[in-house]
């Protein structure tokens, strides 16, 4: 009888051993190697924080669309997979190179921010705010595998002639001259208060009506500079703000619907445009970054490949009701 009572303990003690796993649910494993696991856990908090940043930067809409598509979903999920077990891969690399993450470089990051902004926003997102100091602890970590990666990887003269011979459209700089009505506060019009968004419209609806640009900008821009009809001479996409970078692309005369930005709401007129073609000396530092990039992305796949990931994607229903 007091046999069976130790074998029952032992029974007992291995069963919870086998299903808490190093403090882990077995249940809740939903990709491993050999040396690394994820959990849905791990996995349903960077969903939530994705679905934060797409609000934030796409707006509601463009989340909608992906949580409408179960393509989408499992591109996402798997994505986000791949990436956490990147991170446990990448620290375990850095460790073994004896390169740390010391708490105040941590604390420091932080310390930048409004931390209770950052916690109530996450918070509204039903994340819990332990996760800002481990996603802060990832993002700081990634910066110093990429920068130990980089270091690494030496790019030969001869690569980066042969990428530029192959690729010389990838080095021409496209410039375009435009005019801009920059609309930034609140305005009295005819004795009402109108709010930006709506002197923006007006301005955008007397455009439409055939009034010339630089008439409209005079009644409506706030710009301080007091450019010569709104115009910002000739800029290449990446001199532009996020939101008007797409502009570059559109015809000549062409005319923008205002566009919210950080700073105000803006209407684009498009000028002339001017190519300029870069030679091999002018793109050397960006063929640099191309090819460390090249490198980088190339050895992602094999860090993937070598560490046999399995996925159980049977579990990626439980994820569904984060979309």
């Amino acid at each position: 009888m007091k046999i069976n009572k130790i074998f029952a303990k032992i029974f007992l003690f291995i069963t919870v051993i086998s299903i808490f796993t190093f403090g882990i649910r077995i249940n809740d494993i939903i990709a491993k190697s050999d040396k690394y696991r994820v959990t849905c856990s791990e996995v349903e908090d960077y969903i939530k924080y994705s679905k934060l940043q797409y609000d934030e930067l796409f707006g509601e809409k463009e989340w909608k669309s992906i949580s409408e598509s179960k393509k989408d979903k499992d591109t996402l999920i798997t994505n986000t997979i791949n990436n956490i077990l990147l991170n446990k891969i990448h620290e375990k690399i850095l460790i073994e190179n004896k390169i740390y993450l010391s708490n105040e470089e941590i604390d420091k990051y932080l310390s930048l921010s409004d931390r209770k902004e950052l916690v109530d926003k996450l918070d509204n997102y039903g994340i819990s705010s332990k996760f800002l100091e481990k996603n802060v602890r990832t993002m700081l970590l990634e910066d110093k595998y990429k920068n130990f990666f980089h270091n690494k990887v030496k790019i030969k003269d001869r690569e980066l002639k042969e990428y530029y011979d192959k690729n010389k459209n990838e080095f021409i700089t496209k410039k375009v001259n435009l005019y801009q009505i920059w609309i930034k506060k609140s305005k009295t019009i005819n004795g009402k208060i109108f709010a930006p968004e709506e002197i923006s419209n007006i301005a955008y609806k007397e455009l439409e009506d055939g009034i010339p640009f630089d008439k409209v900008g005079e009644k409506y821009s706030q710009d301080e500079r007091k450019l010569d009809r709104g115009s910002l001479g000739y800029v290449e996409e990446k001199d532009l703000i996020k939101e008007l970078r797409y502009v570059v692309d559109l015809q000549e005369g062409s005319c923008t619907k205002p566009v919210k930005t950080d700073f105000g709401y803006f209407i684009v007129k498009v000028g002339s445009k001017q190519l300029q073609k870069n030679d091999f000396a002018d793109s050397k530092n960006k063929i640099v970054d191309i090819l460390r990039k090249e490198k980088f992305d190339n050895r992602e796949k094999m860090l993937l490949k070598e560490n046999k990931v399995n996925i159980n994607k049977t579990r990626y229903s439980r994820l569904y009701k984060l979309f």
